[in-house]
């Protein structure tokens, strides 16, 4: 508040309008800056050749790019870990990890684009030949691998590599 000496109070417009006058100050300030760095970001651009024009747009998009092959991989990665967790939470007293029906279940219940591939049984026992399966999203794959005994499973970004 400041002081009114004609009535020896105070005068909420006086400062109102100190504080209006501070703020379009202010605000012409800011625009003006804006203004001038848009015209100095223009003259600069303008003044740019054509070969660096052409190399700024090629980075930016392979930064594009780049950008969405690790959200994919992220994805996959996610999608992976989302299968370990619905395995563990599904799986029985006595039932392995391994077990095609735990890994097929589980596999079916992921949100999403995903598909749930490696899982085999080539001696029909009911269980995973090699605990590898891979989980892939839109072109990504993320590897699970799955114990032969016990409950200590992994993800790996990645495909899964025979033998790992």
């Amino acid at each position: 508040m400041i002081p009114n000496e004609l009535h020896g109070t105070t005068s909420q417009t006086a400062l109102v309008r100190v504080t209006n006058r501070s703020k379009r100050r202010h605000g012409v300030r800011r625009v003006g800056l804006f203004v001038g760095a848009f015209g100095v970001a223009a003259l600069l651009l303008a003044g740019c050749s054509e070969e660096a024009k052409q190399d700024a747009r090629q980075t930016v998009t392979q930064v594009s790019r780049d950008a969405t092959v690790k959200a994919d991989e992220t994805a996959a990665r996610t999608q992976a870990e989302a299968l370990r967790g619905a395995m563990k939470a599904g799986k029985g007293t006595n039932q392995s990890l391994r077990s095609m029906d735990l890994v097929k279940g589980s596999g079916r219940d992921l949100p999403g684009n995903v598909t749930v591939v490696g899982a085999t049984d080539g001696d029909a026992d009911g269980l995973d030949d090699d605990g590898l399966v891979e989980v892939r999203v839109d072109g990504s794959i993320a590897c699970v691998v799955l114990p032969a005994s016990g409950d200590d499973t992994t993800v790996r970004g990645g495909a899964c590599a025979a033998g790992s």
